[in-house]
């Protein structure tokens, strides 16, 4: 297994389900592995179905850092072309000990987080369906 490190920001998706903790990874992340090579082709529906051509690109760490906490598990690396951020499978957030509590909002915690603390994702992605329906007259 390649030792490389890669920062990244990856969105949880409960939507997102393949039978095993599973990661699909963005474009930053392939673009720096280093000799990456595709093991194999997958053909996958992923809450659609149209099915997708992944790249299995085998086995990764997947760390989760926060200041007082660092989760981490095994997950099978895919990739499919066009992904600005990496996305998290269903069950690799139960290994990760990830719950989303309000996905929307981004907030979640750790499983073993005390009732109490509520975390909130560091990235939001802009969405825009909000905006162009506004200015359409049709939100």
């Amino acid at each position: 297994m390649n030792k490389k490190k890669i920062d990244d920001i990856a969105k949880a998706n409960t939507g997102f389900s393949v039978g095993l903790p599973a990661i699909i990874l963005s474009d930053k992340v392939v673009g720096e592995l280093p000799q990456i090579r595709t093991l194999m082709y997958v053909s996958l529906d992923v809450a659609t179905q149209t099915r997708f051509i992944f790249h299995y690109l085998g086995k990764v760490l997947v760390r989760v850092v926060e200041e007082d906490k660092v989760s981490e598990s095994i997950a099978y690396a895919l990739y499919y072309p066009g992904r600005k951020y990496s996305l998290l499978s269903d069950m690799l957030l139960d290994d990760l000990g990830i719950v989303l509590l309000e996905p929307g909002r981004g907030y979640w915690r750790f499983r073993d987080d005390p009732e109490d603390k509520i975390r909130e994702t560091v990235h939001k992605p802009k969405f825009n369906l909000k905006d162009i329906l506004e200015k359409e007259g049709l939100l």
